[in-house]
């Protein structure tokens, strides 16, 4: 197989980087120095270039377009994480901008020792998590997060397999606000903790 070598910017920093890659694999797998990320490349190969093919023409050329224009909407964009704790315990709280309230399932809520305080008469059905029965609501708990003790409020819901979710309800709340550029989460102009892109 030949290879090339391509600039690219990191789907991370913007870091640009120059490596060599072989033409045509699926897998060229990117280093960036500047943030230690480690990113797959996707290698535009052109499999028809008719030009009596309008449409395709069209659809390759767009896609060239965005390659070189926004090439990060190529790569896997990963979730926005932040640890905390409750009672002691570590909870890493996945950040949901689309997530109208803030959830947690209900074996953390045990984990935790809160279901002495789960309000068990807010039942119901959950939706956009799959399908979930909601087991209730903590209505106040301490959250320890890097910047401070925060109140918040979590719907509890039986999917265990649903990650422990801080919606827009309790950003707004706590006043956060995601620096996507700086990969940053502001709590206040003096308080800010990084991206946590997985779980640790």
């Amino acid at each position: 197989m030949s290879s090339k070598q391509v600039t690219i910017k990191c789907n991370r920093c913007g870091y640009d980087i120059l490596q060599e890659i072989i033409i045509g694999n699926p897998e060229n797998y990117i280093y960036c120095p500047g943030c230690d990320n480690v990113f797959n490349y996707v290698d535009i190969q052109v499999i028809n270039n008719d030009d009596s093919d309008d449409e395709s023409s069209q659809v390759i050329e767009n896609m060239k377009k965005a390659y070189d224009e926004i090439p990060h909407t190529f790569f896997k964009t990963e979730s926005i994480y932040m640890k905390g704790f409750i009672n002691g315990s570590e909870i890493n709280f996945l950040l949901d901008t689309g997530a109208e309230i803030s959830i947690i399932p209900h074996n953390i809520v045990e984990a935790c020792g809160l279901t002495n305080i789960l309000d068990t008469k807010y039942k119901g059905k959950m939706k956009g998590v799959g399908e979930a029965d909601i087991t209730g609501r903590i209505h106040y708990v301490e959250v320890v997060l890097d910047c401070g003790v925060y109140p918040c409020s979590f719907t509890a819901c039986s999917n265990n397999d649903v990650p422990p979710i801080l919606g827009i309800d309790m950003m707004h709340n706590l006043g956060i606000s995601i620096d996507f550029k700086n990969k940053k989460i502001h709590f206040t102009p003096s308080c800010s903790v990084d991206f946590m892109t997985k779980p640790k």
